[in-house]
């Protein structure tokens, strides 16, 4: 029998929605395996989010397209071979799956976004996914959503049953082939072939954690720290070129323990805090280093409202008895003063202070909590 085929946009969804739907629901399902370390619970859940937006997505993308093709008169009519009931079974089948395509996401989104934690979402590590607005620490929210997200979930994978039995059972018992009608399998393969690579944030241990600076005034050597200061960071342990990095710190809050460079620091021929509060460091690309355990970071350092490419060399390595994934950073960065114009009234040829400032920082991080 010669079945009609659904347009190529709509077999191409179905398939990549299909495996996200697989990867949604499996990762749903494993995030709280006891067998699994903490770090891999955690990566687990920002695949889950991700899986679950993707679907959101895209789902809204098919139901786009299924009208236009329900409009040009593009989607084949049931088979020939079906009774009334399995025609209404069917259309029941296929609503309830995209309801419950839609919801499910939805609900996840929500429960999200009213989390007390509210830890922001990283699609696949680098796009951020907004909160609904409205719904922080709204606890009721929170437990009503998770409750509906796990109903969901549990339909979603009855219908999901359904539906698969229904295409057996028309195979086997009907001799009617449906899988013509959603020919594009191949793309299913692909897909799989390809990697997820997902970076899970880091939350800093501050009581563990410093941003020194170090360089030398009239010959002799100097050394401080930023008292206020905080970091985004998104660590891949896999694939850590894959990672992000992003660090503020309060300009004011530069101490050295000498009043006299305490009082100068914010003055405006230095860091100028009054009209520059904040100092950043964002990376933009992360590559291995000849060693192991060593990467260098170049990104972009932003200081006196002066943006400058710099060049971050660091180690990354799990911290020796801990069990929950902890990780401890050294890294040091150079900084030429001159280029963010930092003393060029007072110093200009660098004859006091030196021209090279030694930003050094000793991080330590866990796996942020859902």
């Amino acid at each position: 029998m010669n079945i009609a085929r659904y347009p190529a946009p709509l077999v191409l969804l179905h398939w990549l929605i299909a495996i996200l739907i697989v990867g949604m629901l499996g990762s749903g399902l494993l995030t709280d395996n006891e067998l699994l370390s903490k770090m891999q619970q955690f990566q687990l859940i920002q695949w889950h989010k991700a899986f679950g937006v993707s679907v959101l997505l895209l789902v809204s993308l098919r139901i786009v397209v299924r009208l236009w093709a329900l409009v040009a008169g593009r989607i084949p009519p049931p088979p020939a071979g079906f009774s009334p009931i399995e025609r209404k079974a069917a259309l029941l089948g296929h609503l309830g799956l995209y309801a419950a395509m839609l919801l499910l996401p939805l609900s996840g989104w929500v429960m999200v976004s009213s989390s007390p934690y509210g830890l922001p979402t990283l699609l696949w590590g680098s796009v951020a996914w907004p909160h609904l607005p409205g719904l922080a620490d709204l606890t009721w929210v929170n437990e009503a959503a998770y409750e509906t997200h796990e109903l969901l979930a549990n339909g979603l994978m009855v219908l999901l049953a359904l539906h698969l039995a229904a295409v057996a059972k028309h195979w086997y018992l009907d001799k009617l082939n449906l899988l013509p009608r959603v020919w594009f399998a191949v793309v299913a393969m692909l897909v799989l072939a390809v990697p997820a690579v997902q970076a899970a944030p880091y939350q800093l241990d501050m009581a563990k954690s410093h941003v020194t600076f170090r360089g030398t005034h009239a010959g002799a050597t100097f050394q401080g720290a930023f008292g206020q200061w905080n970091a985004a960071i998104d660590w891949n342990v896999d694939d850590p070129t894959q990672s992000t990095l992003q660090a503020t710190f309060q300009t004011a809050s530069a101490k050295t323990g000498n009043p006299t460079y305490d009082t100068t620091l914010p003055t405006a021929d230095w860091f100028n805090s009054e009209k520059f509060p904040t100092a950043s460091f964002v990376s933009t690309a992360i590559a291995k280093g000849a060693k192991q355990n060593t990467y260098t970071a170049q990104g972009n350092l932003t200081l006196r409202g002066i943006t400058q490419p710099a060049s971050l060399t660091f180690t990354v390595a799990p911290i020796p008895g801990r069990t929950d994934g902890a990780l401890r950073a050294l890294g040091a960065v150079q900084v030429d003063r001159l280029a963010f114009s930092l003393g060029v009234q007072s110093d200009p040829t660098a004859e006091w202070v030196s021209r090279n400032i030694l930003i050094q920082l000793d991080v330590t991080g866990v796996p942020a909590a859902r």
